[in-house]
């Protein structure tokens, strides 16, 4: 859901779902796409990339 921003421009709230992420080295693969480690690395990169769209808009 999003709402509406003071200028116009909407604004979304992100969620996230521990699902279909990388198994990384030294983690267990007893659920392959539910890793924490992986989580953890995804939901990192997804920011990182959120943070160079918002600086390429600047």
């Amino acid at each position: 859901m999003s709402e509406t921003s003071p200028i116009g421009r909407a604004v979304i709230t992100p969620t996230a779902s521990k699902n279909h992420v990388p198994t990384m080295a030294n983690d267990s693969n007893e659920h392959p796409g539910y890793s924490t480690i992986g989580f953890i690395y995804a939901l990192g990169y997804i920011k990182g990339l959120m943070e160079a769209v918002h600086k390429s808009q600047v």
